[in-house]
């Protein structure tokens, strides 16, 4: 007969099911999960044999324990990865009785040896608790035969001599030696007192004696070094509570075989041989082990990992809400999911600013507007020429905007015209007049029809506010063309101004070579055409104090650390050929900053004219370009490249980009994966 295996013959219960979504401690995984086994046997090297579910054994299965104290027959918790391979199991909470304890690691020796020494504590304590009781009774019989003759023993004295008194209060008219036998108000005496003549007053007498008995408060009565022993006191709460105060653990009681911890050792590092548990392990917890930070968190009844930072595997984090289901997450590859995103500063998609992507796309209609000029007559007979509306917007001088207008009309007689005027004009005093005019036909007089004019692309020469007034004309006669709004199914009188994005350069040239039928046309110039090209990095060298650092193989280094000031250098391919007879429009380079000394650092780029890495660079700052701080450490971005070294670039003058140190750099490394980018028309 074959055993039915636990994992794939054994049909889920509730009990130990767990959604696709949750991960367990330890496992790293989004499908891990705990059950129940006891344990079958205590193997060497901290392994135990263990039997799954406690409940219903269906398999057996070896694994390492938590180094805690275990037993034979103890149910205990196994902690399962996604797969179902039980990867640990835990110290159960109680050990059957009779069981022999046993320990899997130094945590279960230490905690043995520790359960030894309380029982010896124990068995004294029993043994001064029977002493003491002994004592009881032997004081108590002495306190009674003390009641019962006290005060005859005083009275036959005083009847004797006259000149002893007993009694609560002091005798009357006392001579000098006259004895007091103070007592209580039980009649007990509780001291004894001298009249002393000359002072005046009644002095405490100090009785010598073998033996004394003190039937109340010790008082000021000293006892002898030693007198009180351990088996004359008794070991109550109150006492153990003030030995533990006493005698708690110091820096310098801890001693681990032949090491010994001191304060100034554990000041510096703990180390951690099990784990250190807060909260409940099967529940909400946080944990600490040799394999870093785990978070746990009851979700329907299951732990769910929803933290891991550390040093196995990848780390994960989670943001559960009430609910105890995660809201946003980050894994180990850096991978963020979440409900809602909110930015106050900037958010950076792949190295560029998402503003600054979002700004060079179209913006849409900026400005717009319907109106007719002549209130009160849906009919004007234009003469030559009539203004008839205008916008006002504000534009900027490296965007691309094209202006849009339309108005109803007909002609009054053959072969007249309507022609729209633009005017472009700043708002502050007209400069930078640009005029654009579109003309329109009719072939029938007096029929209605809607004409829409489309003006050139039109780009700023300069940022600011400007005024487009809008113009119609009579062309071939004046009083040739009437404006109405008589027909209000026809679209009204309107105008329009659209953003359309970045402005590009013109390509657009004259081409007359390519007719339909044409075999071989005449030979023409290239069409001219806008390019975006990249390069990367193929060289790379680290340099400190100057000279090569093959400690730096692949992260390229800048500023200071200690004694080494460092700076590196990034080759790339020949650009000349792509870029000879071509006209730059920009220039960019993406850098990935893997680390800073600091949360951020100052970044310090230049350029350099290396084809290959020299055998040394000391840089002085003569052609760094960009000094900018708040870089983040792995953050990449791009950085635009000054107009005024685009003509290096494009001669072969500058070959690659150089971090110096030099400036205000901070200390830390680049990757040494660099990308230039060069926008050109050709």
């Amino acid at each position: 007969m074959v055993n039915p295996n636990l994992w794939i013959d054994r049909k889920p219960s509730s009990a130990t099911a767990v959604a696709s979504q949750q991960a367990s401690y330890g496992s790293g995984s989004q499908a891990g999960t705990w059950t129940t086994g006891r344990v079958l046997e205590v193997l060497d090297g901290g392994l135990v044999r263990v039997e799954l579910p406690a409940d219903d054994p269906a398999s057996e299965v070896v694994a390492p324990a938590d180094g805690g104290v275990t037993a034979v027959g103890a149910e205990c918790t196994c902690l399962q990865s996604g797969d179902g391979r039980v990867y640990q199991v835990v110290a159960p909470v109680a050990l059957p009785e009779g069981a022999a304890a046993r320990p899997t690691g130094l945590t279960g020796r230490y905690a043995l040896e520790a359960a030894g020494t309380r029982a010896e504590l124990d068995a004294t304590r029993k043994e001064i608790e029977a002493a003491q009781k002994r004592l009881d009774q032997e004081v108590k019989a002495a306190k009674d035969a003390a009641t019962t003759s006290g005060e005859a023993a005083a009275n036959a004295l005083k009847r004797a001599i006259g000149r002893v008194t007993v009694a609560a209060t002091a005798p009357n008219s006392p001579v000098d030696g006259d004895v007091w036998v103070v007592t209580g108000a039980n009649k007990q005496a509780t001291g004894i007192k001298v009249w002393d003549a000359a002072a005046k007053s009644w002095q405490d007498h100090t009785l010598v004696a073998g033996r004394v008995l003190v039937p109340g408060s010790v008082g000021s009565v000293q006892l002898a070094d030693g007198a009180v022993t351990a088996s004359k006191v008794v070991a109550g709460d109150e006492l153990w509570a003030k030995l533990a105060t006493f005698a708690k653990v110091t820096t310098a009681m801890l001693e681990a075989g032949q090491a010994k911890i001191t304060g100034e050792l554990l000041a510096d590092t703990i180390r951690l041989s099990t784990r250190i548990v807060a909260g409940d392990p099967s529940g909400d917890a946080a944990i600490m082990d040799s394999t870093g930070l785990h978070v746990v968190k009851a979700v329907r009844n299951q732990p769910t990992e929803v933290v891991t930072l550390g040093t196995a595997g990848a780390d994960f984090l989670s943001i559960t809400g009430t609910d105890g289901l995660a809201k946003a997450t980050i894994t180990g590859d850096g991978v963020v999911s979440t409900q809602s995103l909110s930015v106050a500063d900037r958010l950076t998609w792949r190295g560029t600013d998402l503003a600054e992507t979002l700004a060079a796309m179209p913006r849409g209609v900026v400005a717009h507007g319907s109106v007719w000029p002549w209130p009160g007559n849906n009919r004007h007979q234009v003469g030559v020429t009539d203004s008839v509306f205008e916008l006002v917007f504000d534009a900027e001088a490296d965007r691309a905007y094209r202006a849009e207008a339309v108005i109803p009309w007909f002609s009054n007689k053959p072969n007249a015209m309507l022609e729209f005027w633009l005017r472009y004009a700043t708002a502050d005093g007209g400069k930078h007049q640009t005029e654009h005019r579109f003309r329109a036909t009719s072939d029938n007089v007096r029929q209605i029809q809607t004409s829409q004019a489309v003006f050139p692309i039109w780009t700023p020469p300069e940022s600011g506010t400007y005024r487009l007034l809008f113009i119609v004309a009579s062309t071939y006669g004046s009083e040739g063309v009437t404006l109405t709004v008589e027909d209000q199914g026809l679209p009204q009188p309107y105008a329009l101004v659209q953003d359309l994005g970045r402005a590009v350069e013109p390509t657009l040239q004259i081409n007359k070579s390519v007719s339909l039928g044409v075999t071989k046309p005449v030979e023409q110039p290239k069409p001219k055409q806008n390019y975006t090209k990249q390069f990367r990095s193929n060289w790379w060298r680290a340099y400190s104090n100057g000279s090569p650092d093959s400690a730096w193989p692949d992260n390229m280094p800048q500023g200071r650390y200690a004694s080494w000031n460092y700076s590196s250098l990034i080759g790339f391919p020949s650009m000349t050929g792509d870029l000879a007879g071509a006209t730059i429009t920009g220039m960019r380079v993406y850098a990935y900053a893997l680390h800073w000394y600091g949360q951020t650092g100052v970044a310090s780029i230049g350029v350099h004219p290396y084809a290959s890495a020299p055998g040394s660079f000391n840089p002085n700052g003569a052609w760094r370009w960009h000094e900018a701080g708040g870089w983040g450490r792995g953050e990449g971005r791009w950085v635009s490249v000054p107009r005024n070294l685009w003509p290096g670039f494009k001669d072969g003058t500058y070959r690659g980009i150089s971090f110096e140190g030099v400036g205000n750099a901070s200390y830390g490394y680049w990757s040494h994966d660099l990308v230039i980018e060069i926008s050109y028309t050709k």
